[in-house]
């Protein structure tokens, strides 16, 4: 039988935990368009990097993901941040301004 109160603050408690892997997903991404900047402007693509910070996080792991679930994961924000990183930015919006993020959005 369900515990309908029971489910119901996991619930609540798993929608509080996605709004803060949201904002540090933004955050990450603004860092990663502030690395673009502090790069001069160029797109710059370091492999070993990339296998630096998976291995970082797989370091920090302590369950119960596992380390594939994890380098799942961040092979895919990996990807994403690189991603905007590529696209022509507004060198303001990675400073936390109101400015648009990417270049055509609206502020």
């Amino acid at each position: 039988m369900e515990d309908n109160k029971k489910l119901e603050e996991l619930r609540n408690k798993i929608d509080s935990v996605d709004e803060k892997i949201v904002e540090l997903l933004n955050e990450r991404a603004r860092l990663s368009l502030q690395a673009r900047i502090a790069k001069g402007g160029r797109t710059v693509y370091r492999p070993q990097r990339e296998v630096q910070v998976l291995d970082h996080v797989v370091n920090c792991n302590a369950g119960p993901l596992s380390e594939e679930a994890i380098r799942t994961l961040f092979h895919s924000i990996i990807f994403v941040c690189r991603s905007i990183q590529e696209v022509e930015i507004n060198p303001y919006a990675a400073t936390g301004s109101q400015m648009p993020l990417l270049a055509g959005e609206e502020a």
